[in-house]
């Protein structure tokens, strides 16, 4: 008798190592768990033994009499008298147990778990689960925390009794919701400081003589069924990938070879209690540089590769890549905690090296090479701060400002959004200056001051309806067409959960004084193009290659994600139409035929996707740059560098429900770092899609450009991805930081001469420690001045010797560079 009751504690003791998805619930006896061998009892104290892999501390049944607690001297219920009730939703005993009741009071809630009068040691290995069923027909998003200290209802005002969020293993981080009638863990590693998943939150180790949960929600389809103790963790890293490749690759006609692709051979997780492999690290000469994410490892498979967008032609690039696993522990790295990891990291793999050969497209521009940085701009300062919080909407309109400074002036103006898109304004443009300090920069003068002209047309609203009274909104000039004079064109919708059913383009005149519209694309509600896929940015095609490929339908509108969206696509979406394709302008609520040419697929699905597109990736502007023979549809966005995740911008992860609570930054999607850049397109793939040849999804960007090492922003908040507007006069693209004025929430309009070189701009070559730069110069009488840094940050150039004024001739330098470093040039060239 007295065998097996103790092989019947043994059976309890074990019992997470054999559960099934539903298992049958057994009962016991009362008393039969009182005969247990002192010796026994000595080792179950204190810390359990190391040859366990789990312990139940409590079962709970349809009463307080029927709740089964194994552990010894763990027998005290803890819950609250009138939020929590029993309940045996099907006769099943693994799904009965304790919910919260109906009608709690807002602001309070539920709790129930077990207490010991002996201690139990928590360390890291071990792991809290809480194992829940939701007895509803409705999906549940599961959410609880625990608490080793508090033995009553959490209260944010008593940070120092700590309450910890709980995680489902079997989903990924950012949450996933539970299918009816399921069981399902939520669990938490025991951590020491360097496991916890917030910033200020205390380590859960030591000694405790409590487990308490609570669901924040007050979620009464959910049943706790049991709380368990295990040490069932994944405390050890995946091997290191092996066999890692890097090659030349290119995905347009025209530039095949000006990318990189990686590739390598999976690794393997650590056997022991093994979580699997999550994602994959990408290192880029020594910095952690991108990643390959949970959704697209698991789609590749073994097929595992990476392909870098962002690489200069004739440059020499390092790669080493390593796993990381899904255990549920760590921080994300972000900001001064670029080492820390949620997961277990592998080694880093052996390196790969690559040169990039030299730039090989005489019809696609080369940002490398085409691109040369003018300077600067300041927007004007008003009393009613009218380009506070600027970055969208930012048009060049060549007839602008006729009687310019020439001295001072560059010619035309640019319009663009005041406040919050609350109106539109038009500028003058000075000429850039290229002082690292924007005090020193030229101050544009207000040509127009804001108006606004949004018709009120969405019940008297100028904002489509929506959860918000926020507009996204884009702007672009368009000569005039077919009959029909020279406009600013705009598109518009709500920031969050914008009206499907609402039209969403129309026009202002020049002189801003009345706005008309709005119109739909493609056909009348239900069957319009959503107005969140053609919102946030617009421009003008060049009229004579749309006449060739579109029918002459030049303006293109398009957006990538909208907040509460009912269609958010994994890269950039393009529409081409004409309004005044019919001879005039529609009427509003009229109705605009449309050419698609870029649609990718929908967020949540891993193909058909913009190679390394991200959660949250933003784009405020395209424009369309041609120059020299060359040309390329610019798009600006932000992209992600690093690891990526859904939650606070600081890094803490799964802590929503955390007390003390975490010091939450920017809620969203976020990442390791965000970095601005131009990502750029050929014409020809566009004119493919339209003439049915490629599939929408089929273009991707042939090259990356990093605007960031420009920025001038200071603020550590994410920031946008600006408007960008080609000057085709002028050459010039200018683009619109946002909040990039370091002395006020301002935008800064930043400005790159188009100018692709008769050869290549920088020829470099290394012998021994000597560096020779070559570059030709054109008979200008212009300076060329040679610039070094050791990092792509505008303040850290230096002259890198005399300059050299042009006349036609080659000029070379030979420079010492210090084994082991790394050094950047460039050329800046004034009268």
């Amino acid at each position: 008798m007295k065998c097996r009751n103790r092989a019947r504690l043994a059976d309890h003791r074990f019992l997470r190592t054999a559960r099934t998805p539903n298992p049958a619930k057994p009962r016991e006896i009362p008393g039969l768990l009182l005969f247990v061998c002192l010796g026994s009892l000595a080792a179950l104290v204190g810390s359990p033994g190391p040859l366990a892999a789990g312990w139940t501390l409590i079962e709970f049944g349809t009463n307080d009499a029927s709740n089964l607690t194994p552990y010894p001297g763990w027998t005290q219920v803890l819950r609250h008298p009138t939020y929590t009730r029993y309940v045996s939703p099907d006769g099943d005993p693994a799904h009965t147990g304790i919910s919260p009741t109906e009608g709690i009071p807002e602001g309070e809630t539920a709790f129930f778990g077990v207490r010991g009068t002996m201690p139990i040691m928590f360390r890291p290995g071990q792991k809290i689960v809480v194992t829940f069923y939701n007895r509803s027909d409705q999906y549940v998003y599961p959410a609880a925390r625990f608490s080793f200290t508090d033995a009553d209802a959490p209260d944010a005002a008593e940070p120092d009794r700590p309450w910890y969020t709980l995680f489902n293993l079997d989903y990924e981080p950012e949450g996933t919701w539970v299918e009816p009638h399921t069981v399902f863990d939520l669990s938490y590693y025991v951590s020491d400081s360097n496991m916890v998943n917030a910033i200020n939150g205390p380590p859960a180790q030591g000694s405790h003589f409590l487990i308490n949960v609570s669901l924040p929600y007050n979620d009464t389809q959910l049943v706790l069924t049991k709380i368990d103790l295990s040490d069932e963790c994944d405390r050890h890293p995946p091997t290191a990938p092996r066999h890692l490749r890097a090659e030349s690759f290119g995905v347009t006609a025209g530039a095949e070879r000006n990318l990189v692709r990686l590739s390598w051979e999976p690794s393997a997780d650590n056997p022991t209690n093994s979580t699997g492999i999550s994602r994959y690290f990408v290192y880029r000469d020594g910095a952690l540089y991108d990643l390959v994410d949970p959704a697209v490892t698991a789609f590749l498979g073994t097929n595992l590769h990476y392909i870098d967008l962002n690489v200069a032609p004739a440059t020499s690039y390092e790669y080493r890549v390593s796993a990381i696993d899904r255990a549920p522990y760590g921080l994300y790295p972000q900001g001064t905690r670029l080492h820390s990891r949620f997961g277990n990291e592998s080694p880093l793999s052996a390196p790969a090296v690559l040169q990039t050969p030299p730039w090989g497209s005489a019809r696609l521009l080369n940002p490398w090479t085409d691109f040369c940085y003018r300077g600067g701009i300041r927007l004007p300062w008003t009393p009613a701060e009218e380009w506070a919080y600027a970055a969208e909407g930012l048009a060049y309109y060549p007839s602008g400002n006729p009687g310019y400074d020439t001295e001072r002036e560059l010619p035309g103006s640019l319009y663009g959004f005041a406040y919050v898109r609350s109106g539109v304004a038009e500028i003058n443009i000075p000429i850039p200056a290229l002082s690292d300090n924007p005090a020193e920069w030229p101050t544009a003068r207000t040509l127009q001051p804001a108006a606004d002209l949004w018709p009120a047309i969405y019940g008297g609203s100028t904002t489509p309806a929506g959860g918000t009274d926020i507009k996204v909104a884009a702007l672009a000039y368009h000569p005039a067409a077919n009959g029909v004079a020279e406009r600013l064109y705009y598109s518009v919708c709500n920031y969050y959960g914008t009206d499907p059913s609402a039209p969403s383009l129309g026009w202002f005149d020049l002189d801003l004084t009345e706005g008309h519209g709005a119109w739909f694309l493609d056909a009348p509600p239900p069957d319009n193009v959503f107005p969140g896929a053609i919102s946030r940015y617009l421009l003008a095609a060049p009229a004579d290659w749309a006449a060739t490929h579109l029918g002459g339908r030049s303006l293109l509108a398009g957006n990538t994600i909208l907040s509460g969206g009912i269609e958010n696509y994994n890269g950039p979406t393009l529409f081409a139409f004409a309004p005044w394709e019919s001879g005039s302008l529609p009427p509003s609520g009229g109705v605009l035929p449309t050419t698609l040419l870029l649609r990718y697929s929908p967020i949540g699905q891993v193909s058909n996707r913009v190679i390394n597109w991200r959660l949250d990736e933003t784009a405020e502007g395209p424009a369309w740059i041609s120059c020299g023979g060359k040309a390329a549809l610019a798009v600006s966005y932000r992209r992600t560098v690093g690891d990526v995740w859904y939650g606070d911008s600081l890094g803490n992860s799964h802590s929503a429900y955390d007390i003390p609570e975490p010091p939450f930054g920017y809620k969203g999607g976020s990442c390791t770092e965000w970095r601005n850049g131009l990502m750029f397109y050929n014409p020809d793939d566009l004119a493919a899609v339209a003439q049915g040849k490629k599939a929408s999804w089929e273009p991707q960007p042939y090259v990356v450009f990093d605007t960031q090492q420009f920025s001038r922003r200071l603020s550590a908040e994410p920031p946008e991805s600006g408007a960008i507007a080609f000057a085709p006069g002028l050459q010039t693209l200018f683009y619109l930081e946002h909040n990039g004025d370091p002395e006020m929430v301002y935008g800064l309009i930043h400005a790159w001469k188009i100018a692709p070189p008769t050869q290549p701009l920088l020829q470099p070559g290394l012998s021994n420690q000597t560096c020779h730069i070559s570059w030709h110069t054109a008979p200008d009488s212009l300076l060329y001045q040679l610039e070094q840094t050791d990092r792509l940050a505008p303040a850290s150039w230096s002259n890198a010797g005399p300059g050299h004024l042009g006349d036609g001739s080659t000029k070379t330098v030979a420079l010492t560079v210090a084994p082991n470093t790394s050094r950047f040039y460039r050329l800046r060239v004034s009268p």
